[in-house]
């Protein structure tokens, strides 16, 4: 099922036709600003492997959890993170935006979160009310889509609901930013610059 959504100001019907089905297990896709991301309920371990299958990802490569507030990212990462100065600081800087943060959760595993500065994604995440379990919405190796019929014809009817908001406004992937390690760690240079990182007086390798 494919729902055209207004990018500017998304429909709160469709937004929750997308959020319940996210919640009964499905797998929706949706934009953010770099591109098409494929969504799972990150709570629900059946969605999150189907998210694995469709993609052909191996098992052994975690998935980006997008996020819509930090009350979120200090539900995933607990207190300690509130003390981490550096991680306050790019959030309060680069989100929402095309930064993924990786950090350690509350069991010490190392996260990938991001939250995407897109009007769908983020009332679909809020009206979700979980953490959404998304990586680009493609076979793993292939482009990135970066818009509803790119995702077609790459996913076809693997998936349950596509909402197309047009053409992402970026266009690129997000950067991913270690910081678990020290010196921190740019593990995949995207939309967000290393000098714009360098700006924010971090130390990164």
């Amino acid at each position: 099922m494919i729902l055209k959504v207004n990018s500017d100001s998304p429909e709160p019907d469709k937004i929750k036709i997308a959020a319940d089905m996210l919640a009964a297990g499905k797998l929706v896709v949706f934009p953010t600003e770099t591109v098409y991301g494929l969504g799972a309920n990150a709570c629900d371990k059946a969605a999150v492997a189907r998210v694995y299958e469709v993609k052909k990802r191996p098992d052994n490569k975690p998935l980006t959890l997008l996020i819509a507030g930090t009350e979120q990212l200090w539900q995933i990462t607990g207190d300690q993170a509130r003390e981490n100065k550096d991680l306050k600081l790019v959030t309060d800087k680069f989100w929402p935006g095309p930064l993924t943060v990786i950090v350690n959760d509350l069991h010490l595993r190392k996260t990938g979160l991001r939250m995407p500065a897109n009007k769908i994604a983020l009332e679909l995440i809020k009206r979700a009310g979980v953490p959404i379990a998304a990586p680009s919405a493609n076979i793993s190796g292939n482009p990135a889509p970066i818009n509803a019929h790119q995702v077609i014809e790459e996913l076809g009817q693997a998936v349950d609901l596509i909402l197309d908001g047009g053409s992402c406004r970026i266009g690129t992937a997000s950067t991913v930013l270690d910081l678990t390690v020290r010196p921190y760690c740019i593990l995949r240079q995207g939309a967000l610059s290393r000098s714009e990182l360098l700006e924010a007086s971090l130390d990164i390798k």
